[in-house]
């Protein structure tokens, strides 16, 4: 099983990675909007295997999901056309990403309680992606900067939970 303050450890340094990103043109869109999905994949590999100890089906479904966030990724990677159709489609995407990844950890039979608190928050941020998509309707650009941002601080607050939180006390203060 995969120590928990690694894994934490992990999500901030990879959030802080999106968050700092500069954002100078549609090229970089692209790029940033790509990794950011590819880091999301890669997060919830790692998310899977720790619960495969407790319950293979969700490692499963943690690492399915990991593989089509890596595969969306790459295709949108120097994909300037793809992105310019796929950009709203893409904070859609990222969106229902974090929500089945929450959904996924809140039905799972962890003891852990910032497990369940964590995957509160990948719910509640794909539904604030999901919000975000439909501003990007009517604001164009608006939504390019999102995808990224949003990943980056829900990687970088579960990552605290996860380095803060080592049992169920933490979170009963």
């Amino acid at each position: 099983m995969i120590n928990k303050r690694i894994l934490g450890i992990l999500g901030i340094i990879l959030g802080v990675i999106l968050l700092s990103i500069p954002f100078f043109d549609i090229f970089i869109l692209d790029n940033v909007i790509a990794i950011a999905i590819i880091i999301l994949g890669i997060y919830l590999i790692f998310k899977g295997i720790q619960h495969w100890e407790e319950n293979k089906a969700t490692t499963v479904f943690f690492l399915l999901i990991a593989l089509f966030a890596i595969v969306f990724g790459i295709m949108l990677i120097e994909n300037i056309v793809l992105f310019s159709i796929l950009v709203i489609w893409a904070l859609y995407i990222a969106g229902f990403l974090l929500i089945l990844g929450g959904i996924a950890g809140l039905t799972t039979r962890s003891k852990n309680s910032f497990s369940k608190e964590s995957s509160a928050l990948a719910l509640i941020f794909g539904i604030v992606l999901l919000m975000s998509a439909q501003i990007s309707l009517k604001i164009p650009g608006f939504g390019d900067y999102l995808v990224a941002l949003i990943i980056g601080i829900w990687l970088v607050v579960e990552g605290f939970i996860f380095v803060l939180g080592t049992n169920k006390e933490v979170f009963n203060q």
